[in-house]
């Protein structure tokens, strides 16, 4: 016996990563010393890196700490980026009072900067005064905040930094995007693995003096340098400080049960991602990079909710589940409804010849699978269906593209079905001379963002009145890829019609949902769409006064844990929406007459 014998395959390399697919590499990579609930409260500071890790908690339910002072920006402190741990242990001080709030002050034409947040107020101040006081209200904010924080995320980001005569650490060289460089007063440091350590003990005691139970997580930035001002070639330069800081946060969690290390740092640049998640310019991560990392955070906190495409694998996730709610529904049946799409397309590489001019395109989720099987009931012509389930979309699964308007992220089926639909909305083209109408719920997937609005709404407003204008804010927050991918449609040359969830919720009330927020969205959703062009299809106001709404238009399903599918509508839903649909939007004649339909109800 040898202790090799008995360890896990993940501790191989072969089984660990060489013989894994692209997207299951590095399962179970990350496991979590303490739990991270979505109840906790959680502050984030760090590099540029920190802030997709705040934008990600928010849209993904937890509660993450914004900063009241800096609107609309992904910080938890008004501080802005902070490079690096001997910076972050400066504000600390500050904020505990074992630093004075003086100097590092720059004047230029009767305005005040301050060289520790050169991107706040960029305009400067109109005083020195005016300009201490807003230190003191940051510095005043990150004690509050990590008073109340029950963990709190730092990502390292940069060794390199420069530092004043008086030992004032600055997070941009002077000189750069504020003051002046003076060789006297500002020198050059690359923190090594020892100071680092240090620096973080530091700021770990003086924030445990007032904050016994907070936890740490680390995570080190895996963008490499933009420059570097050491003799070394960047990237040998950003090299060390990577290494640097990786060494020093591991030492830093071995040495502590309330302090961990999350591994984004190796999801996004080690060798076996062949940089496939950097841009061109090999240095910022691509959107798709910071979601497959997200994902794993995710995954290890919570298990229990699998967004593979394993039918099998989701099926046993939903019955693990004991509560979901809006933000936790089970998409497992969105599956099938996909495979439904894709098999219509018979999994060929190139799309098929159309043999008749297609009446409608669908896109979006399980919604649109769901009703492309009704007009394939009812023999209308069609192509599309759904691209993605609901999380995908809600989740901005997906990268804006010229050609193709957008492509899918979720999985390599949709990517592909999605260029499959594309052939042949162009075949259809060339086919009528027309374009195609779009019918689509892109933006419309209620079942989660309605969960999402909520708590942005919390966060932003509390308890005062909603108003359309507080949901327009709410979409250009969240939604405007969404909105994007709509315009594009619309400025291509194809009528756009956008479809609203049904009126099923009523039902089900023990899923204490208010419907009357899902029609509020849907009446700021509908004046967005007349604003870029698009129609808007009001199913929810259509099943309720048009039709005889009773438990038989319900999706019959029923989750492993006994929750009932309480936002798909049953065959006999579908069926009648696709014949209204066809009827108010459909041409008998596609080929003479394509898209000439206008919305009239």
């Amino acid at each position: 016996m040898n202790p090799y014998q008995t360890l896990d395959a993940d501790k191989f390399w072969r089984t660990g990563v060489a013989d894994k697919s692209f997207a299951d590499l590095y399962e179970g990579m990350w496991r979590p010393k303490f739990k991270i609930e979505k109840s906790s409260s959680i502050v984030t500071a760090g590099s540029c890196f920190a802030q997709h890790v705040g934008k990600w908690l928010t849209r993904n339910g937890y509660q993450w700490v914004q900063s009241e002072q800096m609107d609309g920006a992904s910080f938890s402190f008004a501080t802005g980026n902070i490079y690096t741990p001997a910076l972050l242990r400066q504000w600390v001080e500050l904020a505990v009072g074992e630093r004075a709030n003086e100097g590092a002050i720059a004047q230029k034409e009767g305005r005040y900067f301050d060289l520790l947040r050169p991107n706040f107020c960029a305009a400067g101040f109109e005083s020195e005064a005016t300009l201490l006081a807003s230190r003191d209200l940051a510095a005043a904010e990150i004690l509050n905040y990590l008073t109340a924080a029950d963990v709190f995320i730092f990502t390292l980001g940069l060794t390199e930094a420069w530092v004043g005569a008086d030992g004032t650490v600055f997070p941009m060289c002077p000189g750069t995007l504020a003051g002046d460089y003076d060789p006297a007063q500002h020198h050059f440091k690359n923190y090594t693995v020892a100071e680092t350590i240090a620096e973080m003990n530091l700021t770990f005691e003086l924030v445990r003096a007032f904050n016994k139970d907070i936890q740490f997580l680390l995570t080190v930035s895996p963008v490499p340098l933009t420059a570097t001002a050491t003799d070394a070639h960047v990237l040998s330069a950003s090299t060390y400080s990577k290494s640097v800081l990786r060494a020093a946060a591991g030492a830093l969690c071995e040495a502590s049960s309330e302090v961990d290390y999350f591994p984004s740092f190796e999801l996004i640049s080690a060798h076996p991602q062949k940089g496939a998640f950097f841009e061109e310019n090999l240095r910022e991560v691509k959107s798709d990079g910071v979601a497959f990392v997200m994902r794993h955070f995710q995954q290890a906190l919570d298990p229990t909710r699998d967004e593979t495409n394993d039918l099998a694998q989701q099926e046993k996730t939903a019955a693990q589940q004991e509560q979901p709610d809006a933000d936790s529904v089970d998409d497992t049946i969105c599956e099938e409804v996909f495979l439904e799409g894709w098999n219509r397309k018979q999994q060929n590489t190139t799309a098929p010849a159309l043999q008749t001019p297609p009446q409608f395109c669908l896109v979006g989720d399980s919604h649109m699978g769901k009703l492309s099987a009704a007009f394939d009931r009812s023999n209308v012509a069609h192509i599309g269906g759904m691209m993605m389930n609901g999380s995908a979309w809600t989740q901005n699964k997906f990268h804006l593209d010229e050609e193709d308007f957008f492509i899918p992220l979720e999985n390599r089926k949709a990517r592909r079905f999605w260029s499959l639909t594309v052939d042949e909305l162009e075949q259809a083209t060339q086919l009528t001379g027309n374009k195609t109408p779009i019918i689509t719920n892109i933006g419309l997937q209620t079942h989660r963002s309605i969960g999402l609005f909520g708590r942005w709404w919390m966060q932003e407003v509390g308890s005062g009145v909603i108003t359309v204008d507080h949901l327009a804010k709410f979409f250009q927050e969240h939604y405007a890829k969404h909105l994007k991918v709509l315009m594009q449609f619309a400025e291509a040359g194809h009528e756009v019609i956008i479809v609203s969830d049904p009126a099923l919720q009523s039902f089900f009330p023990d899923v204490e949902l208010d419907l009357e927020l899902f029609k509020f969205y849907d009446q700021t959703f509908s004046i967005l769409a007349g604003h870029i062009k698009c129609a808007f299809f009001n199913a929810r106001d259509w099943s309720q006064q048009e039709i005889e709404l009773d438990k038989s238009y319900c999706s019959s399903k029923v989750h492993k844990d006994g929750t009932p599918d309480w936002y798909h509508g049953s065959d006999i839903y579908y069926d009648a929406l696709a014949q209204k649909l066809e009827s108010q939007f459909g041409q008998k004649d596609p080929v003479s007459n394509m898209g000439a339909s206008k919305l009239t109800a």
